[in-house]
Parts: structure tokens; sequence; C-alpha cells
């Protein structure tokens, strides 16, 4: 005997304000560290692996967001796939017997696996270094309409669908270190289980989605994940001179002049650099020294 059974799901990550002038931005995610896990019961049987690896998912892929000012913005329509789910198509029903349930069948088990999930992010903003943030998530499935797959030994197979709409609350970040950007945000999502509008269980999601990119630290020119004197002494070398970043421009307007070596210093980490930060005033020294050794040279001429 088969009945259809639904689940309501909902997914959401915690945010900040929007600001403009955003730049996009690209996140890759990191798989082994962007893992849901699937529990939950039905009549009170807890979920079995329908097979090995079944009861998690594991994401891989981009997110895209627009960055302005430390501050992650998402817009609409963005979403993840599972990069591995089990499995991609239904199993067989055994009937092993057990104990009667409140519908006058037999259970002995639940089995239940993943089948093709996207996590929609339906808008949010997350700060840099700032917690805790907001992120609205949503629940995708594939075109099928399966979520979640699932079988009791007296009802045989079935898909569990979810609902994009439903939103919860969760912590997300935005880091950057060495060079690298890191966005993680939590999802914790139980979520109940009707069969005739009567709640019979429970499916519950749980894990954390980690993505990174690479990113270019302020005044590190040769991009060795610190600021120190190596930096300075590329961007001495390049002193106005036309030149990019690892030239020593670091605001980017394509030249190489005191206002880069402003941000140099202002990053600069102490104790990182046998060359020693020199102050702005030795650098119109040296300048004048130059001129005049130009001019001395002139008279001698």
């Amino acid at each position: 005997m088969h009945r259809a059974i639904t689940v309501l799901v909902g997914l959401a990550v915690l945010g900040a304000t929007t600001q403009s002038m955003a730049a996009p931005v690209t996140y890759t995610l990191v798989p082994s560290q962007s893992v849901l896990s699937l529990s939950g019961n039905l009549f009170g049987f807890p979920f079995l692996e329908q097979k090995a690896g079944s009861l998690s998912a594991q994401y891989s892929g981009t997110i895209t967001a627009d960055l302005s000012g430390g501050v992650l913005t998402f817009g609409s329509g963005t979403s993840i796939m599972a990069g591995a789910f089990s499995p991609d198509s239904p199993f067989n029903p055994t009937d092993e017997g057990g104990a009667n349930d409140v519908y006058g069948g037999t259970a002995s088990f639940v089995e239940a696996a993943f089948y093709n999930i996207q996590i929609a992010i339906l808008g949010g903003t997350i700060e840099d270094g700032v917690a805790p943030n907001t992120l609205n998530l949503g629940w995708v499935e594939d075109i099928n309409g399966d979520g979640v797959g699932g079988f009791r030994s007296t009802l045989g197979d079935g898909d569990l669908t979810g609902d994009a709409n439903n939103q919860t609350v969760e912590l997300a970040s935005l880091t950057t270190s060495g060079g690298v950007e890191t966005l993680t945000f939590h999802i914790f999502s139980p979520n109940p289980v009707e069969q005739n509008d009567v709640v019979i269980g429970s499916i519950d999601m749980s894990g954390w989605i980690t993505a990174t990119r690479s990113v270019q630290l302020p005044g590190d020119a040769n991009g060795d994940g610190f600021v120190n004197g190596a930096d300075y002494t590329i961007w001495a070398d390049n002193f106005q001179k036309a030149g990019g970043f690892a030239q020593g421009d670091f605001n980017g307007d394509g030249k190489v002049d005191g206002a880069d070596y402003t941000i140099w210093a202002d990053n600069f980490t102490p104790g990182s650099a046998a060359v020693p930060v020199p102050e702005p005033a030795s650098l119109v020294l040296a300048a004048l020294g130059m001129i005049g050794l130009a001019l001395g040279l002139r008279r001698r001429s």
C-alpha cells in the first residue's frame, strides 16, 4: 500500500545591512566542509541508511554575491547543488514485519536518502568579521519534486518533498585571513512530516556550508600572505612608475606613488620583514637628494 508523504522544509541563516556600489564576487565550495546530514523518524521509527552514505550529501560548486565595504549581499536566485547524493532512483520495498502503528499496519524500519537537493539563498547580507549575520535560505528539489526519498516497510517507497518558502534562522560568517576570504553558514532545519494533514514524524537536516575565494591583501605586492619589507622593496623599486598591484599600485590608480605607500604602511605587520619601515619624510629627503645630485651633475658638465 502506497501513501503520499509530504514535508515542509525551510532553511535560513542570519544577515546585516545592504550597501550599494558592490562588485560581484564568486566563492568556491569546499566539498569536505560542505555536508548536510539527514536524521528523523516516521511513526517513531528512526531513519536508517538506504545504502552506505545515503543520509548525507556533499555539496560542491560556487556561490555568487555582491561585495562592498566588507559587506556581502545576496540577491534571490542563488543556489547550490549537492555534488554527491544517493540514491538516484527508488528502491524496492521489502516487508519484514514489526509493531503495529496508528494506521493499523505494521512497520519494521524506515530507510531514507537524499535526492537532488538544492539550497537556495533567497537574500540577506553578511559583514566581514562581524557576527551574528543573517542569510535567508530555502529548499529546492529537482524537476521531479524529489527532495528526500524514503521507504517504510509497509508503505513502500515515496518522495518527501520540500518548500523553498519556509525559512529559519541560523549563523553565518565572513572572515579574511592569509589572503583567503571564507564564507560559512550553519544549517539546522527540523521539519514536520505530514500524511493526510496529520504529523507522523520529522525530517531534520543539519550541517555546514563552507566556501572560499582568494583575495589580495592590501599592500601585499608579492602575494605571500604578509605585508612586509619585501612588499615595500617592490613598491620602492617601482616608485613614480606606472604599474599594477604586483608593482606596488595598491589603490588601483595605475601609478605607484605615496598613496600606495600609505596603504602598505597601514597594513604592515611588525616583525614580518627584515626591511625597516621608512618614514614618509625620508622618502621626500631621498627624492630631494636625487634632484640635488642631478643638478650637481649638470653644473659640472
